[in-house]
């Protein structure tokens, strides 16, 4: 039968038939193909969107972070600053102290008198 076929039918009819056959199956393929890759490019873009609105937020926390440091950094130089000037204010009243109590150390027995409880207590707890 195949045979018979083959004589009723020219060959140039088959192979026309073959030729559209395949390129029905290519233009298939390729539109499926296409479609995929439409599908695949749409997720990749959602992604990328997703990825930088993730990036902006952490670059807006990291430069949040960045000038909460430059802060932190200049209070910590202030607070320095501010223990050394209370060092050195400390250290002057040291030297007054320490001036005034060899002062009184030194002054003769003749000028020492009766002196109240409450201030004598009071300038022997001065440092």
């Amino acid at each position: 039968m195949l045979s018979m076929l083959g004589k009723l039918i020219p060959t140039w009819v088959w192979a026309a038939v073959l030729g559209i056959a395949v390129v029905g199956g290519l233009a298939w393929w390729v539109l499926a193909d296409r479609e995929q890759l439409t599908t695949e490019r749409d997720a990749a873009k959602a992604e990328v969107e997703t990825l930088t609105v993730s990036r902006d937020h952490w670059h807006q926390r990291a430069m949040s972070v960045t000038e909460q440091l430059g802060d932190t950094r200049q209070r910590y130089r202030e607070a320095e600053q501010a223990v050394r000037a209370l060092q050195a204010e400390l250290i002057e009243q040291s030297a007054g102290y320490k001036s005034l109590r060899q002062r009184i150390e030194d002054a003769p027995e003749s000028d020492d008198g009766p002196v109240a409880p409450v201030l004598r207590n009071a300038l022997e707890s001065l440092p």
